[in-house]
């Protein structure tokens, strides 16, 4: 995940935080992420994200773009699931 620093203060309504992604990403595709393989798969799917004060946080316009991104089942072989 490129980690861009926010150098101007933000409206704070459009930010979101990392755990806040994480229980939509629960919401959205019924899977429960500890918060280190989703910051990895983040990492590895360069999601933008940016660090305020010593958070990291997301833009909520960018939010669709990061769950996308994020989503651990889009990197599952198609028959991973018949496997298991």
């Amino acid at each position: 995940m490129n980690v861009d620093l926010i150098t101007r203060i933000p409206d704070l309504s459009q930010l979101v935080t990392l755990p806040a992604v994480l229980d939509l990403y629960h919401a959205q595709f019924g899977e429960e992420l500890p918060y280190t393989t989703l910051y990895s798969a983040a990492h590895r799917r360069n999601v933008p994200a940016y660090r305020f004060g010593n958070r990291i946080v997301f833009q909520k316009s960018d939010l669709p773009t990061v769950l996308t991104r994020m989503n651990i089942r889009a990197r599952r072989p198609a028959n991973a699931d018949a496997q298991a």
